[in-house]
């Protein structure tokens, strides 16, 4: 994380934007009381409160745009080499760690064809975006000058915790430890790749990415 972005954002946009994000699986969970389809559900919140987050801090993506355009060449690079390792990490995670990962199963992709586009964008660029406007406001008070590692450890482990804990479907013991390691490597992966390029673009870009080929290439 680098230094030039501590304490851009005001209380209030980092309050407002953690709610945004914090409101996405109690909204699914709410609309599900209705469709009786989570996946569905999910993606509806996802696709609602991600786009709203994304207006909300339009000043602030712009922002992190124009850092990623300025080094065009090294961010296409950061967001090639974001998509294989985060398809790596999913590899991992699905067939090693038995991990939740938040992405839709095979058969609700097939079964619920006619919302098939609308689940490839919200669990794909819009989780992206949700993820990656939260984690900059959420770190954007912290120090971490002369700290780039315990940096990026400690937000993998705290995001990680946040992340596996808002979207854990149940509570298992087994599941919970392995999709908290799942998600401390892929956390802690995008604070890596923010630290590099000092833009929050190239995580949001080969997150969303990387796991729209991973549904594409599971129908």
């Amino acid at each position: 994380m680098s230094q030039k972005s501590i304490s851009t954002l005001s209380t209030k946009r980092i309050i407002r934007t953690s709610i945004l994000f914090l409101a996405i699986p109690l909204c699914a969970r709410l609309l599900d009381l209705l469709v009786r389809q989570y996946s569905i559900s999910l993606m509806a919140a996802f696709n609602l409160l991600a786009s709203f987050q994304l207006m909300y801090d339009w000043n602030l993506f712009g922002i992190h745009y124009n850092r990623a355009k300025k080094h065009l060449f090294d961010t296409i690079l950061y967001v090639l080499a974001g998509v294989v390792i985060i398809f790596l990490l999913f590899l991992f995670g699905a067939i090693v760690l038995h991990a939740n990962i938040v992405i839709p199963e095979k058969t609700d992709l097939i079964a619920y064809g006619y919302a098939r586009i609308g689940m490839l964008a919200a669990y794909s660029y819009m989780q992206a975006s949700a993820v990656s406007l939260t984690f900059k406001a959420m770190t954007d008070r912290l120090d971490t000058e002369g700290r780039t590692i315990q940096s990026i450890l400690l937000t993998g482990l705290g995001f990680g915790l946040l992340y596996t804990i808002m979207f854990l479907p149940e509570f298992n013991i087994g599941l919970l430890f392995t999709t908290y390691f799942y998600n401390i490597l892929l956390m802690s992966f995008l604070s890596f790749l923010y630290n590099r390029s000092d833009s929050i673009i190239p995580g949001m870009a080969a997150l969303g990415t990387a796991y729209l080929l991973i549904m594409i290439l599971s129908l």
